[in-house]
C-alpha cells in the first residue's frame, strides 16, 4: 500500500491496486476502508482502492431491472453475469476486466470538500488523467460521465454518508465494450462507448491507477 499526501500536508490518503476479485468482494474491501477511516481516529483522511472485477451489472440507486437492462434479467444470469443492486448514484453499469474501478473513501471535512466540491474534484482528477494519456474527454451535458467524441469513456456513482464517500469511477481501459449492450448506460439506449484502447492507448489498467492517483496527489485540493 502506497501512502499519497494531498494538501491539507497533514492528511494521508493511502492507495493500493488490488486487482481483479469479484465484485462482492471489492464491496467488503470498501466496506473495511469505512470501518478503518470510522475508527481509526485522524491518523489518515482516506483509502483509494483500484480493482478490476468479473462480468457484473450493477443497479444504482436510480436503477431498476425492467428499465435498465437491454434484456431480462434471467438471461443475463444465465451468461455468468452477476446482477447487484447498490447504493451508490445513477443508474445501470457494467464491469468487467480491462476496466479500472476506482473506489476513493475519504473522510471529506479533513480534506475540507463538501460533497459537491467532491463530486467535481474526482471529475476533474480523471478528466486530468486521461489528458495526461492524450486524451480529451469532456463532461457529459445530461448525464454523469467523461466522453469523447460523444462516447463514454468514464462513469461515476457515488455514494457519501456523514462525510464519508463510497463506490466511485470506472474507466473504460482495455475492457470488452458489448457488454454495454445488456444494459442502458443511464438510461440511454444504445450509448456509444469508448476505452483508453479504442482511442489507441495501451496501458495496463494497474498502471491507469498509477496514474489516476499521482494526479489525486497533484491536483486534489481543497475548496476555496
Amino acid at each position: 500500500m502506497t501512502e499519497t499526501r494531498l494538501s491539507p500536508p497533514n492528511k494521508i490518503i493511502h492507495s493500493e491496486f488490488i486487482g481483479q476479485i469479484s465484485y462482492r468482494e471489492g464491496l467488503a474491501r470498501q466496506e473495511q476502508a469505512l470501518a478503518g477511516l470510522i475508527h481509526d481516529g485522524h491518523s489518515y483522511s482516506g483509502v483509494v482502492l483500484g480493482f478490476e472485477h468479473p462480468p457484473v451489472i450493477t443497479l444504482g440507486v436510480r436503477g431498476k431491472s425492467q428499465d435498465d437492462l437491454a434484456i431480462d434479467s434471467e438471461l443475463i444470469q444465465a451468461r455468468g453475469i452477476e446482477l447487484v443492486q447498490v447504493p451508490r448514484g445513477g443508474q445501470a453499469t457494467v464491469h468487467s476486466p480491462g476496466q479500472l474501478v476506482v473506489y476513493p473513501c475519504l473522510r471529506l471535512r479533513d480534506l475540507n470538500l463538501s460533497p459537491r466540491c467532491f463530486v467535481s474534484k474526482m471529475e476533474q482528477v480523471t478528466q486530468a488523467c486521461l489528458a495526461d494519456f492524450g486524451i480529451d474527454a469532456v463532461k457529459g451535458e445530461r448525464e454523469p460521465g467523461l466522453f469523447v467524441s460523444g462516447k463514454k469513456i468514464a462513469a461515476f456513482g457515488f455514494h457519501i454518508s456523514r462525510g464519508l464517500t463510497s463506490h466511485g469511477i470506472a474507466i473504460n481501459v482495455s475492457n470488452d465494450l458489448s457488454l454495454f449492450g445488456l444494459i442502458r448506460t443511464c438510461g440511454i439506449v444504445r450509448q456509444p462507448i469508448t476505452s483508453l484502447v479504442d482511442q489507441g492507448c495501451r496501458y495496463s489498467v494497474a498502471e491507469v491507477f498509477a496514474a489516476w492517483v499521482a494526479r489525486v496527489n497533484s491536483d486534489l485540493k481543497s475548496c476555496s
